[in-house]
């Protein structure tokens, strides 16, 4: 059989990893006949040529190919449609799987722990990026490094506070580009963001103890604070972020032993501690012996003027848990960030993660490394930062031409979300119904407040919309409003 008689057509950009593509092109063909049981394939080296892939891909799509029984492979004779092919699983004789089974437990009321499962076109919701500015290919090549070398070590357990080789890149990136200075014992490798939180929880609170957090601030957060049976003291967020005085007022009611907060374009309001506080907040800390934990989830993200260092650079005290989230960086569906801080404070909550997750993602830990250590990180920064940045003024542009009359906002100089002040008059929840009609989703500004009191606002976040997909939801959000079709 010639080659271009196979119905392979890939996409090189696509989202989905050029190997898969091949894969799922090769089984259809297999499925619809046009490569019955026992016929030759063609060779990778000729393969490769006509999709225009390394052989290197074509190679891990058959191997791919042949670890599920599709083909098999002979040296020297090429590789061939399995015969048999693989049958799905199935029931014996008489047997039927159950459609739904009764429950047979009782599931607690925990309102707390109610999230927004809708799922919809365009979600406003929530700060991620877009994960099509990640190169597969070189997420790729990463992973088959790690592979390559010692992969017997990626199959095995892995240190608590991570893969070793990742904590000394890591290191490197905290000084370099937040001027914290540890070292690999001061850092914890966790999968993202949430579970830094929850180890946090874990590891550091007691049933009643008192965290200070930002109100409005992080649901996630208080979550799992509240979890470990910690009592909230919520502090007021005004324009140069968290109100210290509140703070030290709240102090003098009792210990707090935890303060969390997003000092760097504040969850949700975007506003940056003023520098003045910055400094207030770390001596109180110093005095009335709290941890401050500092999530600083879009610090690769300062679009306009001059970098602000995070609380940790100057936590000389041992006070600050610093945590990032590369997630927030790379693409959702990479789970991991770190914890950095008091090498005391990271052992206990590397002890505490023997208690949830005693292994973490080797081969992407190591991966990563090797992206760190080649560079390709840094570049990928460079690169999504202006985008982002287009991304911002073209949003700013559309809702001053489109809601100048119903929106108000400030201008952050970073982030990937706007916060959006709206006309008191305007039905938020009626209009947010509306918006669900039409494909778009946004969480309203009550949400981030403890007592879920309704305000005249809610977040914008504009990071995983290309301008054009950005111009069908507001398209879509001035018609929600009866203002027409819009422009």
């Amino acid at each position: 059989m010639r080659i271009p008689d196979l119905p392979i057509h890939i996409s090189h950009t696509s989202p989905q990893p050029l190997v898969l593509q091949i894969v799922d092109a090769l089984i259809l063909a297999i499925r619809s006949g046009l490569l019955p049981p026992g016929s030759p394939i063609p060779g990778t080296r000729k393969l490769a040529d006509q999709l225009r892939v390394s052989r290197g891909t074509v190679v891990a799509a058959f191997e791919e190919l042949q670890a599920k029984g599709w083909i098999d492979a002979n040296s020297g004779s090429g590789s061939r449609v399995s015969d048999p092919l693989p049958r799905p699983l199935s029931l014996k004789p008489g047997q039927t799987p159950p459609i739904h089974s009764p429950q047979a437990f009782d599931l607690p009321t925990r309102p707390e722990l109610g999230t927004d499962s809708t799922t919809r076109l365009f979600k406003l919701s929530y700060g991620v990026t877009d994960a099509r500015l990640m190169s597969a290919e070189i997420l790729g090549r990463a992973y088959s490094r790690a592979m390559r070398r010692r992969a017997s070590d990626v199959l095995n357990f892995g240190d608590p506070l991570g893969e070793l080789d990742l904590r000394h890149q890591l290191v490197d990136y905290l000084r370099e580009r937040r001027a914290i200075q540890t070292d690999e014992l001061g850092v914890l490798v966790t999968h993202g963001s949430h579970q830094a939180l929850r180890l946090i929880a874990l590891g550091l609170l007691k049933a009643g103890d008192r965290v200070a957090v930002e109100n409005p601030g992080n649901p996630s957060a208080r979550e799992a604070f509240q979890q470990q049976g910690a009592g909230l003291v919520p502090i007021p967020v005004d324009s140069e972020g968290m109100d210290v005085d509140a703070l030290e007022r709240a102090l003098a009611e009792g210990p707090i032993r935890l303060l969390y907060l997003t000092p760097r374009f504040q969850v949700p309001t975007t506003v940056t501690l003023s520098a003045n506080r910055r400094q207030r907040l770390l001596e109180l800390a110093r005095r009335h012996r709290f941890g401050i934990v500092e999530d600083d989830p879009e610090a690769e993200y300062t679009l306009d003027g001059p970098t602000e260092a995070p609380l940790a650079t100057f936590g000389t005290s041992g006070s600050v848990l610093y945590l990032f989230s590369f997630s927030r960086l790379l693409a959702p569906g990479l789970r991991l960030g770190l914890i950095a801080g008091p090498k005391d404070a990271v052992a206990r909550l590397a002890k505490a993660r023997l208690h949830t997750d005693t292994l973490g993602d080797m081969a992407l830990e190591r991966a990563f490394a090797s992206m760190l250590q080649e560079g390709e990180i840094r570049r990928h920064i460079h690169r999504v930062q202006r985008i982002y940045r287009e991304r911002r003024d073209h949003l700013v542009f559309r809702l001053r031409d489109l809601f100048k009359d119903v929106f108000d906002f400030t201008l952050p100089p970073g982030g990937l979300s706007l916060w959006i002040r709206t006309r008191p008059d305007l039905d938020l929840e009626s209009w947010q119904r509306a918006c669900l009609d039409r494909g778009v989703q946004f969480q309203l500004g009550q949400t981030y407040f403890i007592d879920h009191a309704p305000v005249p606002g809610f977040p914008f976040a504009f990071g995983s919309f290309e301008p054009g997909e950005m111009d069908q939801i507001l398209l879509r959000m001035h018609h929600a409003l009866g203002l027409g079709p819009g422009r």
